[in-house]
């Protein structure tokens, strides 16, 4: 039972090393998978011996003949061990060093010393076996020598730590292998050797550590992607093995009594000249080493010393920077910071000498050097002197090595006087040295800018050429000095205007422009007599009252021209124009002398003719709840289908028929028939949607207001509360009157609307005085929100309070699902946009009253 249990024990131990192995083939790929293949192969030999082994024990109750199958398949296995030790030693290119080879050299003769000594000889001279038994009983040894030699070189060779613990375990495994050889060996020379004795579970313990080493080589091949951990040259490699050998076999040799010239003997002449050799090359290859050492030192030194040299020579500040504190400034840094002494500056930190603003920005370039182990590209930034000063340096950051700690290394160049060079030269690209405002190149350069921005957001932008009249006899009689101060004072009064803040350009000489963005006839004109009354005020200079007045020339974007230089050459016209009626007063360009009335008069008969004609035709876009995806309301847009021009755009004639004052029966007209259009929707079965109407500045100050939108219900039917009344922020500039006026409309029952909110005139303030049930979000904010944070910030905000004041937000100029998923996010509550629908004739609008535009989640 002993020896069925210990065989049985033995193969199943070998089985699971063969599961260990199996996975750990297949975990490595390339060359290293053969390794491991071969410790696999030789491990299931050794399984078909040992069930050799059992058979005979339990078919024939006696133990395998010697030699048998079970010997040559163990046999087998030590080949297949040995052929993958050599393989891998040959696979591991790395070479041991001359100390490790002479430590391999001393431990391998003193093995084979003993080997020869107690295991070789005595079978030699035995004499008893045949002579294939003595060749079997030969090659147990020398296998082990084999098995011995080569995972101690793998083991020296091996530089990295997790490879090094795979091969001790497979070493371990091989030294307890052989110590069971040997005594098999012995005992069975001295006739004592029992089955199932102590030795024979020896036989498995190198199997399992085998496999122990396959499971953690499993680990080692999945960090192959990862840099390895690396020996450290600080350690001991076993060193100590061949002075434990040469002990060992001192010992045994007191014990050896046989005074002929035996193994013993000779090992030991040859390990103690082998141990002679090795450490007359150690002493030669320190002599060498302190000797190469003491020539790198003084290189190191004087490498040291020049490097020193050229850093306090430098002209740059060169700083080292240890743990965030500076231990280290040249000459040229204590210079630029102001210092006297290195006590002045040593000790501080970098964040002490920049202004707080920049604290993030350093640790950013401090964490990206330590991160990718290189330079940062140079960067500019102000640092702050000793005496208060503020300078402005450019600076390089690396990592260094400073005394044996991690530093970083900052290399600055003031800059100051070239940044103050830098800013002259962009300020004369920009500016106007004398009067100090934006020059030709900034106002080219701002036009092309807001026309697109108009073009875009369809507004109407207005450039006003600007020339002093009577200037030339001002500079001619008081001189080119005294000129240049008057037009300084120009300059100042018409920056200095509030109304005219960042508008005011200077072309050259007398000439001034200004560019005037989303407006509207009225306010150009508004604009361009407070320049007149600003102007007309005399200017005090050296004691003296001198006058001067501007003439003014408009033109209009796109009215009268889409191009930067059109609009800047016709303003310049229609100066002229203003010149030759004797100045201080405008004039808006016309094609013709007296262009602008006939035009005026010739639109007033033909808007009179459009009414009459029905030339009018109302268009309907959809307003959309931003949380059910469903239409809730209409606004009516009016469109001019001009018999001749097709459509007319109402920005070129909704200003002509406000100042004409068509405007009045116009609206009157729009607002009848969109409340008409409305009812007839709700009998067709639209019964919970709402019409919105704008009411334009002129007509929301007309005296009948109230009781035209009075009558207009009554006579159409429609109840109030699905009228919306859209007014613009410019009705905002008389709060007292419009809060009176939106007051008699809300006790009408209407709903009340500001449109293009956050673009005109309101005031946070006005809104809690005000009767109002929707903000519209002007679509300039719109259109960036998925890509301006500000404009994101200024929805969020208008959102937020249209909520906490209970007023509905509307967001209009939606045009593509992003605008649409910010807005909902923001939880805004109506939408409206070409996203949803273009406006569209009744017929065509109609048809979209059960359309559904957001799927609910």
């Amino acid at each position: 039972m002993r020896i069925l249990s210990i065989n049985l024990f033995s193969i199943a131990g070998a089985g699971i090393c063969c599961a260990i192995l199996v996975k750990t083939f297949l975990s490595f790929s390339g060359k290293d998978r053969h390794f491991w293949l071969l410790l696999l192969l030789g491990t299931v030999c050794f399984i078909i011996a040992q069930s050799i082994w059992l058979y005979y024990q339990m078919r024939y109750n006696r133990a395998a003949p010697y030699p048998s199958w079970a010997d040559f398949f163990w046999l087998l296995q030590y080949g297949l061990f040995l052929v993958a030790l050599i393989y891998k030693r040959t696979a591991n290119r790395e070479k041991p060093g001359i100390h490790s080879f002479f430590n391999i050299i001393i431990f391998m003769a003193i093995a084979t010393t003993f080997s020869l000594q107690f295991l070789l000889n005595p079978i030699l001279k035995s004499g008893n076996n045949s002579v294939l038994a003595l060749i079997t009983t030969i090659a147990y040894p020398t296998f082990d020598l084999g098995f011995l030699f080569a995972t101690v070189s793998l083991y020296y060779k091996s530089h990295y730590n997790e490879h090094k613990r795979v091969i001790f375990l497979i070493l371990t495994g091989f030294v307890i292998q052989i110590v069971a050889d040997s005594l098999h060996i012995y005992y069975l020379m001295i006739g004592t050797y029992e089955q199932a004795s102590y030795i024979d579970p020896l036989w498995i313990v190198p199997l399992l550590l085998i496999g122990i080493a396959g499971n953690r080589a499993q680990h080692y091949s999945a960090q192959t992607c990862t840099k390895p951990e690396v020996i450290s040259t600080e350690d001991k490699e076993l060193d100590l093995l061949p002075y434990i050998g040469v002990v060992v076999l001192l010992f045994v040799m007191l014990f050896v009594r046989d005074e002929s010239v035996n193994a013993l003997k000779i090992g030991l002449f040859v390990v103690t000249l082998l141990i002679i050799m090795r450490q007359v090359f150690i002493i030669v290859a320190n002599r060498n080493l302190l000797r190469e050492l003491k020539t790198k030192n003084e290189e190191l030194g004087k490498s040291e010393e020049r490097y020193r040299q050229v850093v306090e020579i430098s002209p740059n500040a060169i700083s080292v920077e240890v743990n965030g504190e500076i231990v280290y400034l040249n000459k040229a840094g204590f210079e630029m910071l102001g210092a006297t002494s290195l006590g002045e500056i040593i000790g501080k930190s970098v964040l002490e000498i920049v202004p707080q603003e920049y604290y993030a920005t350093m640790k950013s370039r401090h964490k990206q050097v330590s991160t990718e182990k290189k330079a940062a590209k140079p960067f500019v930034f102000p640092i702050l002197r000793l005496d208060g000063k503020t300078i402005y340096v450019e600076s390089s950051l690396t990592e260094i090595h400073y005394n044996g700690e991690l530093a970083f290394l900052l290399v600055a160049q003031d800059i100051t006087q070239r940044k103050k060079i830098e800013e002259r030269i962009k300020y004369l690209a920009y500016y106007d040295e004398l009067t100090g405002l934006p020059n030709r190149a900034k106002f080219h350069e701002q036009l092309i800018k807001q026309i697109k921005l108009a073009e875009r957001k369809n507004n109407l932008l207005a450039v006003l050429f600007l020339d002093l009249d009577r200037f030339k006899l001002i500079n001619d009689t008081m001189g080119h000095g005294f000129g240049d101060l008057f037009l300084k004072k120009v300059a100042e009064r018409l920056a200095g205007n509030l109304a005219l803040k960042g508008m005011v350009y200077r072309l050259g000489g007398d000439e001034f422009c200004l560019i005037i963005t989303q407006t509207s006839p009225e306010k150009v004109s508004t604009l361009a007599q407070l320049i007149i009354d600003e102007l007309s005020v005399p200017f005090i200079i050296k004691k003296g009252e001198y006058f001067t007045s501007p003439s003014i020339g408009i033109s209009l974007y796109p009215t009268d021209g889409c191009q930067p230089d059109e609009l800047i050459r016709l303003a310049d016209i229609a100066m002229y124009k203003s010149k030759k009626h004797g100045g201080n007063t405008y004039q808006y360009y016309s094609s013709l002398l007296d262009g602008e009335n006939y035009n005026k008069l010739k639109l007033d008969k033909e808007l009179r003719k459009a009414i009459e004609n029905h030339e009018f035709v109302i268009y309907y876009q959809p307003k959309v709840n931003l949380t059910t995806g469903k239409i809730i309301g209409w606004e009516a847009l009016l469109r001019w289908l001009h018999p001749e021009r097709g459509l007319v755009p109402p920005l070129e004639f909704i200003p002509i028929a406000e100042e004409t004052g068509l405007i009045i029966p116009i609206g009157h007209w729009v607002l009848q028939e969109a409340c008409q259009q409305m009812k007839k929707w709700q009998e067709a079965g639209m019964s919970e949607l709402s019409i919105a109407v704008n009411i334009s500045p002129r007509q929301f100050r007309d005296k009948n207001l109230i009781q035209n939108v009075s009558e207009i219900l009554r006579e159409t039917g429609l109840a109030a509360q699905y009228l919306e009344i859209e007014v613009t922020e410019t009705v905002m500039q008389n709060i007292q009157e419009t809060s009176m006026l939106l007051q008699e409309l809300k006790m009408l029952g209407v709903q009340i609307s500001i449109d293009d909110f956050g673009t005109g005139y309101s005031s946070l303030s006005y809104l809690k005085y005000l009767p109002i049930d929707y903000l519209k979000i002007d679509k300039s904010f719109v259109n960036d929100i998925t890509t301006c944070s500000k404009d994101e910030a200024i929805v969020q905000t208008i959102v937020d309070m249209g909520h906490h004041m209970k007023i509905n937000v509307v967001a209009e100029g939606i045009e593509n699902e992003q605008q649409l998923h910010s807005l909902v996010k923001l939880k805004c509550n109506v939408g409206q946009g070409y996203f949803f629908s273009k406006p569209l004739p009744a017929n065509q609008a109609e048809q979209l009253s059960n359309q559904v535009y957001i799927k609910s989640t």
